[in-house]
């Protein structure tokens, strides 16, 4: 057991924490009688003396100065930490060192930690009781914590496997002899509803957080579900109009003069002209006749088929509801949600070395994602390999993003498509696949409740994966209804929906943090990045001796030409499954390319020549154009780029849209003299989205108008927010439109994943139909007062004046009130009990508003969901900029701070600089890392 002695806390209550605004309270899902028992156990709590005010906030605040023994250790560790609490760890052997680490980390997030494992392994509902049992049930039926464990098993270099285990000794010496309170305050706020206990830390939980990460970046999956359920309101013309051909001409892809080995040759960047076919299909399958994509590969769209109308709508439908309820890991599942990274070679910077940037776009979460530290070996021997810093996960030991004594990084998402959605025919205790059936792989799992009574279900898998219909019992309905073409399999018992993806495929990516970890130059850097297998990331690249480079990894699979991943296909046809995948030395890169940069921000990764199919679903470049228009402006004429150069390219605020739009809004006559005096705000304006700008804030709302009359409206129930109602004609009315019976439709979808959601994906429709004047697009009804619209200036005017009224009631009618921030602001919530607490505790646990600039595919992205309102959805979880010229003279922030408790001083520390576009100092060298030391901990064997 660890023992304490000189034992003091860095770490004090902070009378002047910041409160949380009054955000909206969500209903919980944990039941009434929870919340009940809840309360009134807080208000008795408080009654008793302050127990909650001092006792119950301070125990679990780390002791972060003095020693403590520590058995499991072979030497002496020092934990150094900053006065904004993050800790840089020196030892002087690998298993020390992340021993060290899975302890520090405990100390400051254990609650976040094991709040982590529950979700990834499918038991939540042992801590918060029966209302997680469906996101149970689901997250069961994917299984990450058994691929996680084969990983473990199977797949991991035994040197993994004993980092995995020390940084787990050190997690569980943590909390030995611990009691819940005396970890975090949340486990005060549980113990009155349950007795859950923590329990011990494993490998596994560590390796499972990785599968929780390529789910939230897992692709093209809701772009899939999306386009099929468009279906029952447009056509096929109308669907290639919502997914556009990827820009090449404008926005150019990451890979310019790169290459991949010699496999199937060269390949030619060009302007794509393909990949938006809309024909109807005619062969058996499962397809929405839709044949939609943006460019990539051979460039021709793909359909499925025809046929499965109404009821495959309806079972994706249900899987949309079931996927909107998961807890979010890592970020928001959308368009426009991505990340920036960029190097820009020496001889374009100040110091003559390269200099790389690196912002991921996550959702906001209370702590961050993220967790700054640095992992020292005092002398780098065979014994002791690493000398890393930067960004990790808690809960897995190394570093994620960061740099070590000779090479940095960074990641972005490379949006390529690794999930398929399959129909399956299920006849029995089987399904069918070519002409025969097959019965199902099962297995039971056994869901233990808080409070309640355990539950028992069956999973079933397909060749292709696991039964995700099982879960929703509207999906086993409409199952039983789909209809078909007559081609395809007799009904019998219905159709199911099976995913097939990647990250449930044992792989290699632990292996691949620890190498990169180590890497000392380009080819180092590569081989580790080969074995990053799932997520599939944008890896971007700089060394010490002044080298750049950019690789893709990941296993990413390879489709019949039948078969482009962007509908859900037939299970039971053998023509639609997975040929293989993409060889690694076909994979692109670039290295020292001549230009002297390469930017990274989720775009296009190759032309339309490279021989495989990525993704259909690009997102379209905006941000990273971008950025290379601000890189081209700074090294015009021999320029030179500094590392402060590169943080106020992070808070870059303009929109292009607007650039697009606000030319033809100025010229829209109005003779309302109040939308004509909003109108004013626009002439002259620069397109920069600043908090304290009225212009950015009556642009928004021009734009989410533009969208909503446009586009929103005229979308399918399925894609609209829930609870917002229009009157539409019947979906089987053939008559014409006038004579049609209206019905009433409500939307379905979180306020936070509806469509039109406003990303850069609408920046390209829209762009597209600027020039179409008299699309019908472009045409509206009238609406009480408000005109119709018939053509594209007409609904702009209309857009003008709701935009106007809209700002009105939120902001007032005095224009000069008004700005961007009031609208734009962003609320920090703690995990579970922030979100789904009653409204005490989330008092105590969250933090914010924060009113911000930015916004949506802008490259400061603080993203906001056009069609559920204009606070921030998505946010630059961290930034960083390294010079590879001075290490000491890196940057960083993150968006919260280093602690996970609650009235702990590093709570949120470091957010309003965050805000203000701040970086901090970055210490790395021992002499620096001496300087900046506010508290010292010895952990002693």
């Amino acid at each position: 057991m660890p023992t304490d002695t000189t034992a003091s806390t860095g770490q004090q209550a902070g009378a002047s924490a910041e409160q949380p605004g009054t955000s909206g309270r969500k209903k919980g899902r944990r039941g009434r009688l929870f919340l009940i028992v809840l309360v009134l156990a807080l208000i008795g709590g408080l009654a008793y003396g302050g127990y909650w005010t001092v006792s119950t906030v301070r125990a679990s605040f780390p002791q972060t100065s003095g020693s403590i023994t520590l058995p499991g250790l072979a030497g002496p560790v020092d934990v150094k930490r900053d006065g904004y609490g993050i800790p840089q760890i020196y030892a002087s052997s690998d298993e020390d060192l992340f021993m060290a680490q899975g302890y520090v980390q405990a100390q400051d997030r254990f609650y976040e930690m094991d709040v982590r494992r529950h979700m990834t392994a499918g038991r939540l509902s042992e801590m918060f009781g029966a209302g997680q049992v469906d996101n149970d049930e689901f997250l069961r039926t994917l299984g990450w914590d058994r691929v996680a464990k084969e990983e473990y098993d199977k797949k991991l270099s035994p040197a993994t496997k004993e980092y995995l285990q020390a940084y787990a000794k050190g997690v569980n010496a943590y909390l030995e002899g611990k009691e819940g309170k005396e970890i975090s305050l949340e486990y005060a706020a549980l113990g009155f509803e349950n007795d859950y206990k923590p329990g011990e830390w494993t490998p596994v939980d560590s390796v499972a957080w990785l599968k929780a990460m390529a789910w939230d970046l897992r692709g093209n999956m809701q772009d899939e579900i999306d386009r099929a359920l468009m279906t029952s309101r447009l056509g096929p013309k109308q669907i290639a109009d919502l997914y556009p051909a990827y820009p090449y001409s404008r926005n150019k892809p990451v890979v310019q003069e790169g290459q991949y080995d010699q496999i199937t040759g060269a390949y030619e960047q060009g302007e794509s002209t393909g990949g938006t076919g809309t024909g109807t299909g005619t062969g058996t399958g499962t397809g929405t006749g839709t044949e939609t994509g943006t460019g990539t590969g051979t460039g021709t769209g793909t359909g499925t088929g025809t046929g499965t109308g109404t009821g495959l709508e309806s079972q994706l439908t249900g899987l949309q509801q079931v996927l909107q309820d998961l807890p979010t890991a890592v970020g928001v599942n959308g368009d426009g949600i991505g990340s920036n990274s960029w190097v820009v070679a020496g001889r374009h910077t100040i110091t003559g070395k390269p200099l790389l940037a690196n912002d991921p776009h996550l959702s906001a979460s209370l702590p961050s994602v993220w967790y700054q530290m640095g992992l020292h070996c005092r002398e780098v021997s065979a014994d002791c390999q690493y000398d890393v810093t930067g960004y990790t996960f808690a809960g897995m030991p190394g570093v994620i993003i960061g740099h070590n004594q000779e090479i940095a990084w960074g990641l972005t998402n490379s949006g390529v498509d690794v999930t398929d959605l399959y129909l399956e025919k299920i006849t029995g205790d089987g399904y069918q696949y070519d002409g025969k059936v097959v019965p199902f792989k099962t297995r039971e799992e056994t869901i233990e409740v808080a409070g309640g009574k355990a539950r028992k279900i069956v999973v079933r898998e397909t060749g292709n994966g696991p039964l995700l219909s099982d879960r929703s019992g509207d999906l086993v309905k409409t199952g039983k209804k789909a209809t078909v073409d007559s081609a395809a399999p007799d009904r019998g018992d219905g159709y199911g929906v099976a995913l097939r993806w990647t990250a449930l495929d044992a792989g290699r990516t632990m292996d691949s943090v620890f190498a990169i970890n180590r890497a000392k130059d380009w080819d180092d850097f590569r081989e580790a990045a080969t074995l990053f297998e799932v997520p599939s990331q944008n890896l971007v690249f700089a060394d010490t001796e002044g080298d750049i480079g950019y690789t893709l990894p990941g296993k990413i699979p390879t489709r019949a030409e039948n078969h482009d991943g962007s509908v859900p296909a037939p299970g039971w046809d053998p023509d639609y499954e997975w040929t293989g995948w993409i060889e690694q030395d076909a994979l692109p890169y670039e290295y020292n390319p001549d230009r002297g940069y390469i930017v990274t921000a989720n775009q296009a990764v190759v032309g339309k020549d490279y021989p495989y199919t990525l993704t259909t679903d690009w997102g379209y470049g905006a941000r990273s154009q971008r950025i290379t228009d601000l890189i081209k402006s700074k090294i015009k004429d021999g320029g030179k780029i500094s590392t402060d150069d590169m943080r106020q390219m992070q808070l870059d605020n303009f929109s292009s849209i607007a650039q697009t739009l606000v030319p033809e809004l100025i010229k829209i006559d109005t003779e309302d003299k109040d939308v004509r005096e909003a109108q004013k705000l626009l002439e002259g304006w620069d397109y920069t989205q600043d908090a304290d700008s009225a212009a950015a804030a009556y642009f928004n709302s021009v734009w989410r108008n533009i969208l909503k009359l446009a586009f929103g409206h005229k979308l399918p129930k399925e894609l609209r927010v829930k609870g917002q109602c229009l009157w539409v004609d019947p979906v089987n009315n053939t008559g014409p439109a006038d004579q049609a019976d209206k019905v009433r439709e409500c939307g379905q979808r979180a306020a936070d994943q509806a469509q039109p959601d406003g990303g850069d994906r609408w920046f390209e429709v829209v762009r597209q139909l600027m020039d179409k004047e008299d699309s019908s697009w472009w045409k509206t009804p009238k609406a009480g007062t408000r005109p119709a619209a018939d053509n594209r200036d007409e609904l702009f005017k209309r857009a003008l004046i709701d935009a106007r009224w809209e700002l009105t009631a939120k902001l007032g009618k005095d224009i000069d009130t008004w700005s961007w921030g009031r609208l734009h602001r962003l609320f920090l919530k703690n995990q579970t009990l922030g979100t789904e607490g009653p409204g005490f505790l989330q008092y105590m646990l969250n933090r914010g508003p924060w009113k911000l600039g930015g916004g949506e595919a802008t490259v400061n992205a603080t993203g906001w969901n056009a069609a559920g309102g204009y606070g921030v959805v998505w946010v630059p979880s961290m930034r960083m900029v390294v010079n590879l010229g001075d290490l000491d003279k890196s940057r960083w922030i993150n968006l919260t701070g280093a602690s996970g408790h609650a009235y702990s001083a590093h709570y949120v520390d470091q957010t309003e600089k965050w805000a203000e576009g701040e970086l901090l100092e970055w210490s790395y060298s021992q002499k620096a890392v001496e300087d900046s030391t506010s508290d010292t901990l010895q952990l002693k064997p």
